[in-house]
């Protein structure tokens, strides 16, 4: 299904302004804080994307991409359901001037802030049930995703990781010696992804486990030091899409196209 694109979001390059927040969300760890850092980390966010919609994401061609909308509240789009009160993450995909309305994914987010002594510990709920009601809803593909902060762990607890140089564009490469690294977020983002494995209710919904920072500055972007690699199970079509809900998506992108963030597949 495809609809034209009447207006589109302004395109923000890397330094522009894109969302403003209290600074005490960064303190608070604030959901809606992790949520922005996700998706204004455009190559984080691709990696998470293309793990949920892989089959769709390898076919994306020039002129093509996403448009993202942030905490979108469900009864903007009167569906008749309330629970969840809100999108936490609404992908729109594009060709050119399209959207494709078949591709559109909503995502419920959840926030893990882990610490060294305690890394076992998990969000408030796990996002299921929130979940189920967006498959309800109607949307294409629906997916669960926990957003991972934390602490570092001591040096003593680091553990040796191979490093390679790539050394050319065919993926030859070398090794090099060893290193000890901070495996912590590897461990975290496992073992959120087994208690979101354990805890999913449909066979339908994707899950991602992402890992933003270890410091505090990482998460307003002025100290990213490095991307770790998302665990992510992608999304499956939903057996109950409802045609009227992409209906009302499309009328909600064109009366406030300014909600939505473009993240190209390629660069601009």
């Amino acid at each position: 299904m495809l609809r034209k694109i009447i207006r589109r979001p302004k395109y923000l390059r890397s330094g522009e302004l894109a969302y403003v927040l209290p600074h005490s969300y960064v303190k608070e760890r604030h959901e809606l804080l992790l949520t922005v850092s996700l998706v204004t980390n455009r190559y984080l966010f691709g990696l998470v994307y293309s793990g949920l919609c892989p089959q769709y994401f390898r076919s994306m061609g020039e002129g093509s991409g996403v448009f993202v909308s942030l905490v979108v509240p469900t009864d903007e789009l009167n569906l008749g359901i309330s629970k969840p009160g809100d999108i936490d993450i609404l992908v729109i995909p594009y060709q050119d001037n399209a959207l494709i309305l078949d591709q559109i994914l909503a995502i419920e987010v959840k926030v893990v802030r882990a610490s060294f002594f305690n890394q076992g510990r998990s969000p408030n709920s796990m996002g299921m049930t929130q979940a189920d009601g967006l498959l309800k809803m109607g949307f294409p593909y629906v997916a669960v995703a926990h957003l991972i902060v934390s602490d570092e762990s001591p040096e003593h607890a680091w553990r040796p990781m191979g490093i390679a140089e790539i050394l050319d564009e065919f993926g030859n490469c070398r090794m090099l010696p060893e290193m000890n690294v901070d495996w912590m977020p590897i461990d975290l983002m496992e073992r959120a992804m087994g208690k979101m494995k354990s805890a999913r209710s449909s066979k339908n919904l994707g899950l991602a486990a992402a890992f933003l920072a270890s410091r505090e500055e990482d998460l307003n972007g002025a100290g990213l030091r490095g991307t770790w690699y998302p665990n992510v199970e992608p999304a499956s079509v939903n057996d109950f899409v409802q045609r009227s809900t992409l209906e009302k998506i499309v009328s909600l992108f064109h009366e406030n196209p300014t909600a939505f963030m473009d993240i190209p597949r390629y660069d601009p």
